[in-house]
């Protein structure tokens, strides 16, 4: 039914396209899910998920005194980021 020639025909081919995209859009919309990689981190509140547009992170160098604390930390981030098992970390 869409195969017809001449300029009509294929006018009336991209209304069909359009009313069939439309319908599309209708039965799975678009997400709204946050760009997670559009800020440096995000934390979590009653909103839901809120994005933290500048982070002050402090130098992994500047802990001192907590040399076996830093070693779990970075092996445990280490293993989240290749996708294996890690815990959750909460820091002070």
């Amino acid at each position: 039914m869409l195969r017809k020639e001449g300029s009509e025909d294929g006018a009336e081919q991209a209304r069909a396209i359009a009313r069939i995209a439309e319908a599309l859009e209708r039965l799975a919309p678009r997400s709204t899910e946050p760009d997670l990689s559009a800020h440096p981190a995000y934390r979590w509140s009653a909103l839901g998920l809120e994005a933290v547009p500048k982070l002050n992170a402090q130098s992994f160098t500047a802990f001192a005194a907590i040399d076996r604390q830093k070693a779990q930390l970075l092996e445990n981030t280490q293993r989240h980021a290749q996708g294996r098992a890690a815990h959750d970390v909460l820091l002070w």
